[in-house]
């Protein structure tokens, strides 16, 4: 089963600064748990990233942590998600990894941001236990995930050094993909439960539509994705197997460079998780005139309310010239 939300507008920021109010809420102490590091609450938010998700499965939000996060807490070892997902306005919280955490609310960013110098405040003064999620354990799933590898490397895909749950490959025109094995938790967009299972997805970079920027091909992990799949199976390799054939495999070939996307996107609008009209200016800003009027057609169609949107007017308009017209 894959899963793409469509993503709802997000609320207007509480405040003129929710940073610099929620750092003046901080009444605890700092230790910090290096002796030798000079640090302080102010530097807090310099190691927090919070920018838009794809939606997939409802998260819409994506948090990255940078190393010096480990100077006020440990984010998996702590709690952190627990602490995050008490936050008002954030109802449901995955964390990816120690350093990447999905998130479902409508807060502003910024106001996302300071939920999580809050949450992290708050668990350098009183730690939580991980959430208990009965979780398939992660030496499964790397094992699953090596077991995974040569039918990857037969699509080129390559595992990550780091871990061996991300493969990665790189696509044309400066595209980057990568499919990764995980323990699934919460719900599908079905309302199916999704622990005890593997999740197994993948994602496509797309530089000119990216929120986050890579330098290379090999940092790509499905956090960055512009265009995002994700499917679950039991801890079963051949379950597994049939969901990397089926599902990723084909949704990654069908978004390795422009002309794969552009094809993926106008044989059906209604699947991309990218915002259309960002994703119609840059079909028409690649020349790919056929494919960009297909999408602006369906916008006019099913999105009335987009009709005088920045990114759909001007990819009008370069349609037009494209076209002579």
């Amino acid at each position: 089963m894959v899963g793409i939300w469509r993503r709802r507008a997000r609320r207007k920021p509480s405040s003129p600064d929710p940073v610099a109010a929620s750092l003046a809420g901080i009444t605890v102490p700092l230790r910090p748990r290096r002796s030798d590091t000079d640090v302080s609450w102010e530097d807090l938010p310099r190691w927090i990233e919070v920018s838009e998700a794809e939606d997939v499965d409802g998260f819409d939000t994506v948090v990255g942590l940078s190393d010096e996060i480990q100077l006020y807490c440990d984010p998996f070892d702590d709690g952190l998600d627990r602490a995050l997902a008490d936050q008002h306005g954030i109802s449901k919280v995955v964390a990816e990894d120690r350093d990447l955490i999905y998130l479902r609310t409508r807060l502003a960013l910024e106001d996302v941001r300071a939920a999580v110098v809050r949450a992290v405040a708050e668990i350098h003064h009183a730690r939580r236990s991980p959430r208990p999620t009965g979780e398939v354990p992660d030496t499964v799933v790397e094992e699953l995930a090596i077991q995974m590898a040569p039918l990857l490397q037969q699509s080129g895909f390559a595992p990550k050094p780091s871990s061996p749950r991300y493969f990665w490959r790189a696509g044309g025109d400066g595209f980057a993909q990568s499919v990764m094995l995980s323990a699934g938790g919460g719900y599908a967009s079905d309302g199916t439960s999704c622990s005890g299972l593997v999740s197994v997805s993948g994602g496509t970079y797309v530089p000119e539509l990216a929120h986050w920027k890579i330098a290379t091909p090999e940092q790509m992990v499905p956090g960055y994705s512009c265009v995002s799949v994700q499917g679950w199976a039991p801890p079963d390799p051949g379950r597994i197997r049939d969901v990397l054939a089926s599902v990723v495999l084909p949704a990654m070939d069908g978004t390795r460079d422009r002309r794969a996307l552009a094809a993926w996107v106008a044989d059906d609008p209604g699947r991309v998780g990218i915002p259309l009209t960002r994703c119609a200016r840059a079909l028409a800003q690649w020349g790919l005139l056929d494919e960009a009027t297909r999408v602006v057609e369906h916008l006019e169609t099913g999105w009335p309310s987009l009709a005088e949107a920045p990114d759909l007017l001007e990819a009008k308009t370069l349609i037009r010239r494209g076209r002579g017209g």
